[in-house]
């Protein structure tokens, strides 16, 4: 599959399974460095450069399993 040449949405889930201590309403990583990770490990696979993204939606959740869903779609 070639990587996405176009203008970019991104979605982004983080979820944490709670650790058994924490009474934490989310988990406590900064939202802005996972988008940054995720992005940085998609680019050049998935799209041609981050640059592209115009658009982010993510949020971060305590869930039963870690879990790292992305979805991609191009802009009109």
């Amino acid at each position: 599959m070639e990587p996405f040449a176009g203008t970019l949405d991104i979605g982004i889930i983080f979820e944490y399974k709670r650790p058994k201590q924490s009474t934490l309403p989310v988990p406590r990583a900064d939202l802005d460095n996972l988008i940054k990770a995720v992005l940085d490990g998609l680019n050049e696979i998935a799209f041609v450069d981050d640059k592209q993204v115009a658009l982010i939606s993510a949020y971060k959740k305590w869930s039963d399993k870690d879990l790292i869903t992305v979805t991609i779609s191009e802009l009109p």
